[in-house]
């Protein structure tokens, strides 16, 4: 039952409405700081922080009313990242109602090229207690005008995170032509995680590696990402790399994850270089050095938050902006990603064309190219950047406050293996992330012969893995011996094809 708290200070009553351009309600993430500096939510609303800015929000349908002590009071309202944010400051009057209007624009609308946002890492129920529903869920990344997200049930040590129903092996039944939720599965190992989109019945085991479990043995995860290709979905690594592992560009920090053993062997199909739970820089590079030894990774963005629980980001923080071919299934929308029509982000809208082609495409080798930038955004980007093998070979600044740019370029690629842009800026009261990032799967330059880049590159994975490898027999945590044998085979393989490169 509810509680009727009594105030020791005068209040307001403020009615808040988000309407789009036509006027009409629409759902939105409401940001609201009162007059005496502290934020405030509807009753029966889950008030939630994002940890990143220390901003208070909660989600509406479009209307709300909210007790708040009198005096200035400052209403946001986002939708997501192609929306320009209303940013609104009214006089609430004591013992009085005060409305507000918060009228959404748009800055720009992707799908009309058919670029649709997803996401391909968020939690509904986690530990948190709020006792979120399917709907309440559904209802939040509308709000956040997020178009397709996958939800990962997963166990966490011994404990189920998520309905074990709600795997169905297809769409949520509330889903529609607009908005799309499918619960999946995510495999969590010793060395990293990976995401399973597409699953009809859970893969079993949900854990490895994990002491104090019945599965402690590290192993590869080789089955899962081949299990799910088997089923027609896609697999792929999550949450790359964090700042807290060693310093950056070492061995020691590389060796965090198995990555890029798996990506050796041919495995996995996309490569979250955008996410709350790792550093995008550091994932970056690492992708860089898989890219540069003739790895195909598309870039992806994918959240990692808990939705019930109160100190964590919405769903989409992270995003994957992947090219459809035809209207919006969730089916097209993981070929676009497989295909590598993909851009990674946290707040930038950034598309760009190689030669007239946009990325995951492939080009002949070349001296030359023409780069088309097209970026928009709601958090300040300074920088644009041209990355080459890995190599940052132009810097772009960002006029206008860092929020749009513009522009055509000639990039020189000579004996390049691949090229790919990104975007990047300060921490920003509009992104949930440490700061803004954006990244582009890279145009491909066929049977481009082995270089510098793509030699030290190779070098340096060989020491990665054989770091890995130090590690995992050191724990020796196998349940067999023939476990053991295996796994240093995998090893192996992925080695003799480095040498290869």
């Amino acid at each position: 039952t509810s509680q009727q708290l009594t105030p020791t200070y005068e209040t307001a009553t403020l009615r808040g409405r988000v309407v789009g351009p036509d006027g009409v309600a629409v759902p939105a993430r409401i940001q609201l700081l009162a007059s005496d500096g502290r934020a405030y939510a509807p009753e029966g609303a889950f008030h939630r922080v994002s940890p990143a800015n220390e901003i208070h929000y909660f989600h509406t349908g479009g209307e709300f009313e909210v007790t708040i002590p009198a005096g200035e009071v400052r209403v946001e309202a986002l939708r997501g990242f192609e929306w320009i944010p209303a940013d609104v400051t009214v006089e609430a009057v004591p013992g009085e109602i005060t409305t507000v209007e918060l009228r959404l624009v748009r800055l720009a609308d992707p799908a009309e090229a058919g670029w649709v946002s997803g996401d391909t890492h968020v939690h509904d129920r986690h530990e948190g207690r709020w006792g979120i529903t399917q709907q309440e869920f559904f209802d939040w990344l509308r709000a956040d005008d997020l178009h397709v997200a996958n939800d990962l049930i997963h166990m966490d040590g011994t404990k189920i995170m998520g309905r074990w129903t709600d795997l169905t092996g297809d769409v949520w039944e509330g889903s529609n032509e607009d908005y799309i939720l499918r619960y999946t599965q995510e495999f969590r190992g010793s060395f990293g995680h990976v995401a399973l989109l597409g699953v009809t019945e859970f893969i079993m085991p949900l854990i490895g590696g994990a002491s104090n479990t019945p599965y402690p043995a590290d192993g590869l995860k080789l089955m899962y990402l081949d299990s799910i290709r088997a089923l027609g979905g896609i697999g792929g690594f999550l949450h790359p790399y964090t700042s807290n592992q060693g310093p950056p560009g070492s061995i020691e920090s590389a060796a965090q994850s198995d990555i890029p053993i798996h990506a050796l062997l041919g495995r996995g199909d996309f490569y979250d270089v955008v996410s709350i739970a790792s550093d995008e820089l550091m994932s970056a590079e690492m992708y860089y050095h898989m890219l540069n030894v003739g790895v195909r990774l598309p870039a992806t963005g994918g959240t990692d938050n808990f939705s019930d629980v109160w100190r964590d980001p919405s769903g989409g923080t992270a995003r994957t902006y992947a090219r459809l071919e035809g209207p919006l299934t969730w089916r097209r929308w993981i070929d676009a990603v497989r295909a590598g029509r993909t851009v990674a982000t946290n707040g930038p809208l950034l598309f760009a064309t190689v030669d007239g082609l946009g990325p995951g495409s492939e080009l002949s080798p070349r001296s030359e190219v023409a780069v088309g930038i097209d970026l928009k955004s709601i958090a300040p980007a300074n920088i644009v950047e041209i990355v080459v093998d890995g190599a940052v070979v132009r810097e772009i600044p960002v006029g206008g406050g860092g929020l749009q740019l513009k522009t055509a370029i000639t990039v020189s690629v000579a004996g390049a293996r691949w090229i790919a842009i990104r975007a990047r800026g300060p921490a920003a009261r509009y992104s949930g992330d440490n700061y803004v990032f954006a990244h582009t799967t890279p145009v491909y330059f066929a049977g481009a012969p082995a270089n510098d880049a793509s030699r030290a590159s190779a070098d340096f994975l060989i020491r990665v893995i054989d770091e890995i490898w130090r590690r995992v027999d050191a724990r020796d945590a196998w349940m067999e011996q023939e476990d053991r044998a295996a796994y240093r085979a995998h090893l192996d393989e992925a080695l003799s094809r480095l040498e290869m490169r």
